[in-house]
């Protein structure tokens, strides 16, 4: 894949052209259509489509435009790293493979979100949980919010397409010993558990996928879709940061208030966003990409950004909507030497389970496979569809050093001092109500989301399982991101059984958990799963996009990415979204 799609990269970033100039010789000696002007500065590119976006929604639809004839170019304002140019480092990865550096906060610091930049966008740096929309999704959209496809063959074709491309499957050859811990607790408890489906491969995992996949073993869109894109002659701008879309004066045939005419961007010099203008930051030169289709595949906060920097407001429901899946972390530190590894799916558990506990080991929980056990427990698929999940987090050291509740310098040291030992559930909840995204002066994303009463309360829930299912693994020390002090659990010694103390320790803690909730500042509150704030329906008067991915308001303007989703998936949501980007970007074609 690198072979293919390293000729049809024009990195800006790294070559850095100093005027318009030398810009258009880079992008001519792609062979792209290259000419200066209309003003001053401009570098302009003709294309019968321009996507925006190389993440799971734009690398879909770069690769089937592409497979169907179209002249595309994809713009990204982040960086191309080949595989053996990443040194799986988080003081790497962060800075240039993550959205602000992986520090994306509300403004009062309550919720943090998580996510990828850089081609391939979170594609080359998420967990491969890789699950297909499920069922009561599918049908709350179709019914609610008018959307019949995504019930018929047109969406069951595109998750099967995409699916198949990125390799998703089950039966991994053996749970991590961070998962076992969580699968075995579930076991003891009785608790639904599951396998998750991933986009990599089974025989073994290196647990560096949160700071890019050295192997290629992952179906990223690097590997997948954009390599198609690729092969199929689209050209891929990075380091090119999209400042607007740009329209026709005169109303669009089908009736909408404008057309499109392509994509304004200016290079970037640095993958963090400067929080200035382009002009403030010295931007010499601008690309103009002439295209009669936009695919705006920004993600979720830079997608209704770019509408809102372009005047497509689609009747002020670009922004709103936003779902994130608020998640926060439990964590049980486990005796010395215990190990909990895992095992395949067994036939009389469907989903499988890790083995019980045995000595001989530690967790270890930066190794192996990140995510690979599930709970839908408490997530009530079978009602309302909207509750708490539970799974494993990446927690490579910095991440959870810097993310553990603060209880003092020589707390903090013990705690560290016994890293190897812990291990972590992540409570991921399916939020029912939503927050909103806005643009500062400088028209960068900013978003207000605090969890409202039903949210916090399905939150509590999932940590209250998540410590049971820690303790009845065999843990022997709790914690939560709830600002907690610590439960320490005695058990006796023969037996690894809790004793009276142990039992009314643990639950003077379960008590204290449903008193402290979810509170702001004092929870730690986290998102790697952003929807909603340009959603598809079938009414512009509750919708931003119709049926197909176009924006209400201007033809030619298509959405396909997670902004795209009427309401939160409760899932990892990108099969979800190459599968919208895929009947979107088929439909264009």
């Amino acid at each position: 894949s690198e072979a293919v799609l390293l000729p049809r990269i024009v990195d800006l970033m790294a070559a850095a052209p100093v005027d318009a100039t030398a810009a258009a010789a880079l992008l001519a000696a792609k062979g792209l259509s290259v000419t200066l002007g209309p003003n001053p500065g401009d570098v302009s590119v003709d294309a019968d489509a321009v996507v925006v976006g190389s993440g799971a929604g734009g690398g879909v639809a770069a690769g089937v435009l592409a497979a169907a004839g179209l002249r595309v170019i994809v713009l990204e304002k982040g960086q191309y790293w080949k595989a053996a140019d990443l040194p799986l480092t988080e003081a790497h990865a962060f800075p240039n493979m993550y959205e602000r550096g992986g520090v994306f906060s509300t403004r009062d610091l309550s919720v943090n979100v998580l996510a990828g930049a850089g081609v391939g966008g979170g594609t080359r740096i998420n967990w491969c949980a890789s699950f297909p929309t499920p069922d009561h999704v599918r049908a709350e959209w179709a019914a609610e919010h008018g959307l019949p496809d995504i019930v018929g063959p047109r969406f069951d074709r595109a998750l099967a397409a995409v699916c198949g491309r990125v390799g998703v499957s089950t039966g991994l050859a053996a749970h991590s010993n961070h998962n076992a811990c969580l699968g075995a607790g579930l076991e003891a408890l009785g608790d639904h558990r599951g396998e998750i489906p991933r986009n990599c491969d089974n025989a073994g995992d290196c647990g560096a996928c949160c700071l890019g996949c050295p192997s290629g073993e992952r179906g990223d869109m690097t590997h997948t879709f954009l390599a198609d894109a690729a092969g199929a002659g689209a050209v891929i701008i990075a380091g090119a940061h999209a400042e607007r879309v740009l329209t026709s004066k005169a109303a669009a045939a089908d009736g909408r208030k404008a057309g499109a005419t392509g994509v304004l961007a200016s290079p970037m010099a640095t993958p963090l966003i400067p929080e200035v203008s382009p002009a403030k930051r010295g931007v010499a030169w601008r690309l103009v990409i002439n295209a009669p289709r936009v695919l705006v595949a920004g993600g979720t906060m830079h997608t209704p950004a770019l509408l809102k920097r372009s005047g497509i407001t689609c009747g002020g429901w670009v922004g709103r909507n936003l779902r994130i899946h608020p998640a926060t972390i439990v964590y049980g530190r486990f005796p010395s030497g215990f190990t909990a590894q895992g095992a395949p799916p067994s036939a009389a558990v469907p989903g499988g389970a890790g083995r019980p506990p045995a000595a001989g080991s530690t967790v270890r929980m930066w190794e192996g496979a990140i995510m690979s056990t599930f709970s839908n427990q408490h997530a009530d698929w079978g009602g309302t569809g909207y509750g708490p999940m539970l799974m494993t987090p990446s927690m490579h050291v910095a991440g959870f050093a810097g993310l553990v509740p603060w209880q003092g310098g020589a707390a903090f040291k013990s705690f560290m001092a016994h890293y190897p030992d812990w291990s972590s559930v992540l409570v991921i909840t399916r939020d029912r109500d939503s927050g909103r995204l806005f643009t500062d002066r400088f028209g960068h994303p900013r978003y207000k989301y605090w969890g409202s009463k039903f949210d916090r309360a399905s939150m509590v829930t999932g940590i209250k399982q998540a410590v049971r299912a820690l303790v009845a693994a065999g843990a022997v020390e709790i914690g939560s991101f709830q600002s907690l002090p610590h439960c320490r659990l005695e058990r006796d010694p023969a037996t690894a059984k809790l004793t009276p103390a142990g039992d009314a320790a643990l639950e003077a803690y379960l008590a204290a958990i449903q008193a402290e909730g979810v509170r702001k500042n004092r929870t730690a509150v986290m998102s790697a799963h952003q929807m909603g704030t340009a959603r598809l329906g079938g009414d512009p008067k509750t919708s931003a996009c119709d049926p197909d991915g176009q924006t209400w308001q201007t033809a030619g303007v298509y959405v396909c990415d997670g902004a795209a989703f009427p309401t939160s998936s409760g899932l990892n949501p990108m099969m979800t979204i190459e599968a919208i980007a895929y009947m979107v970007a088929e439909g264009v074609a």
